[in-house]
């Protein structure tokens, strides 16, 4: 006959459990809680730079029908301004539609890009929610510096660049080199911040869909 447990002894195995229940997960817990809002933190600083308000302007698009920047004022919006090498401006189009393929279920998401009159070959597909403005290389210098703030580096210019803007209900929140990946994962971590929330039926989760 086996002997019975000694009263006030208790197993190994239940120490190790309430161990496990009222330490580590907790702890566990508050750490990844923790290092998710200090990140979301960063990521939000990283925005407090005023680089100003981008003013109205207007411009034909590729469709041949009017744009007027108030129209998407309200929105987030990613811009640029092809560039003229044939190689960058493929990259560049490249970066773009992949853009556009993350955020397509988005109607509060534009893209916005402004290619010379030289290049009448490209009109997407989704002209409600990327906007392709035709233009020359004078107007877009002056759009670049004076509404959408942009400097440019020593033998740079507006057809000979590759970034890409973060604009956020007309404020320019940052700009992103479009050759760097790091950078534009840092800009889609920046467009999630800065983009309203939506419910969580809504979401749509597409794991496939990388930069």
């Amino acid at each position: 006959m086996s002997e019975a447990p000694k009263k006030g002894k208790i197993h190994w195995k239940v120490v190790s459990m309430l161990f496990l229940i009222l330490i580590i997960l907790p702890a566990g817990s508050w750490y990844y809680l923790t290092t998710g809002y200090n990140y979301h933190k960063v990521l939000v600083n990283e925005l407090k730079e005023d680089f100003g308000t981008v003013s109205n302007y207007s411009a034909t698009m590729a469709d041949g029908k009017s744009f007027d920047f108030e129209s998407i004022a309200g929105n987030t919006a990613i811009v640029h301004f092809m560039g003229e090498n044939a190689v960058q401006k493929d990259y560049l189009q490249d970066r773009m539609e992949k853009l556009h393929e993350q955020f397509d279920d988005r109607n509060d998401i534009m893209f916005i890009s402004h290619i010379t009159n030289a290049d009448e070959t490209f009109i997407p597909k989704d002209t409600a929610q990327w906007k392709v403005i035709r233009g020359t290389e004078a107007e877009f210098d002056r759009i670049a510096r004076e509404n959408y703030k942009m400097k440019f580096k020593e033998g740079e210019t507006v057809l000979n660049n590759s970034q890409f803007i973060l604009v956020d209900s007309s404020l320019v929140r940052n700009y992103y080199d479009a050759n760097s990946m790091q950078e534009m994962g840092r800009m889609l971590e920046h467009v999630t911040i800065v983009m309203r929330r939506v419910a969580p039926r809504d979401i749509i989760l597409e794991r496939d869909k990388e930069m």
